[in-house]
């Protein structure tokens, strides 16, 4: 099941311990990452939905950024996925990087 959390989608998985560094819902409903080992009860286990973007044959990941962008790096404006050349200061955009390369159909 999908579900939003302070602007983060987010799948739940399973029911178990969560491992360091992963997520999952805590007895109140919030998103919480383990940060040290755990040695609560059992917890439904959640992972963030990554959101990709295809743009000429490469996939792009959300990095949860959203900021003034850096020359040479890309970004999601209105028209898609797009990089910066030259220094944009007005509008911050979700950063994204590149994550593999992809045949388009």
């Amino acid at each position: 099941m999908k579900f939003t959390y302070e602007g983060k989608e987010y799948e739940t998985e399973k029911y178990g311990f969560p491992e360091i560094g992963s997520h999952y819902l805590t007895n109140n409903g919030n998103v919480s990452q383990c940060t040290a080992p755990f040695t609560g009860s059992i917890v439904m286990l959640v992972r963030p939905v990554e959101k990709l973007h295809t743009f000429g044959g490469v996939e792009f990941r959300e990095t949860g950024e959203v900021r003034h962008v850096r020359v040479g790096e890309w970004f999601l404006d209105d028209f898609g996925v797009t990089t910066c050349v030259f220094r944009v200061e007005a509008n911050q955009y979700t950063i994204l990087e590149p994550v593999r390369i992809v045949r388009e159909s």
